[in-house]
């Protein structure tokens, strides 16, 4: 792990005097200048430890850990405050293309390009159960808020809804006519969203499966890559390859 030891801030009465003129005086003139309403961003870690491309990042819902994915087969968790690596999750047979966190932090998914879903007890730092069901690389998933049910997307077109508790699979949705690349629940889990690379977004009714509406843009047919509704459900945000 590389840490940038200039990422804390020095503050004005630790810097040295200066004369007019001089460029850190204009440095320092130049930092107290700037808008304060824009974000100051600094580096304070760089994790290293995957070997392949990293896939997905996720924090903890407490913000206490980071958990990251990757076409290594693994899963990484890291302290968030000091960026030490806590463990690593190994199970999967192929690469891992997203991860989601339970609502209590306790357990953690991941969807893989081996076809299972692996859900992982952070307190036993191993395998709680596997689901199985798709038919091909298994690209996206999240829980409902309760934690309850997990709904995953995959190469093979179809959205799952899972029972977690079970690890069996209750609905097999045939959503699109491309892969599915990303799905989620709204605020209070009654409804689901999909988006694929059929330039399709889908909302379903998660009790029933049935689909309510199909939100497409005939002019300009794209790839969607991520979904996301408001809470009121009146709007969706989604992020795309042109």
């Amino acid at each position: 792990m590389d840490v940038d030891n200039n990422a804390q801030p020095v503050s004005m009465q630790d810097r040295p005097s200066n004369t007019p003129g001089s460029s850190q005086t204009q440095a320092v003139t130049s930092e107290s200048s700037r808008d304060p309403t824009k974000p100051s961003y600094r580096l304070r870690y760089t994790l290293s430890g995957h070997t392949r491309s990293i896939s997905s990042l996720k924090f903890s819902p407490d913000g206490a850990i980071l958990a990251s994915s990757s076409s290594d087969k693994l899963v990484k968790l890291w302290d968030a405050y000091t960026g030490e690596i806590i463990r690593t999750l190994k199970g999967h047979k192929e690469g891992i293309s997203d991860i989601a966190w339970s609502s209590d932090g306790d357990y953690l998914a991941s969807a893989s390009d081996d076809k299972t879903i692996i859900i992982w007890s952070l307190e036993l730092g191993a395998a709680a159960k596997t689901l199985i069901g798709h038919t091909n690389f298994v690209f996206c998933l999240n829980y409902n808020p309760s934690s309850n049910l997990l709904v995953s997307g995959g190469f093979d077109e179809t959205v799952r809804v899972w029972d977690v508790a079970r690890g069996k699979s209750l609905k097999v949705l045939p959503a699109h006519s491309d892969p599915v690349t990303a799905v989620s629940f709204n605020h209070d889990g009654t409804l689901i969203v999909s988006c694929a690379m059929d330039g399709l977004i889908r909302i379903w009714d998660a009790d029933s499966g049935q689909c309510l509406k199909t939100l497409v843009d005939d002019d300009n047919p794209i790839w969607f890559l991520n979904v996301a509704t408001s809470y009121s459900m009146n709007y969706v945000l989604d992020t795309f390859a042109l």
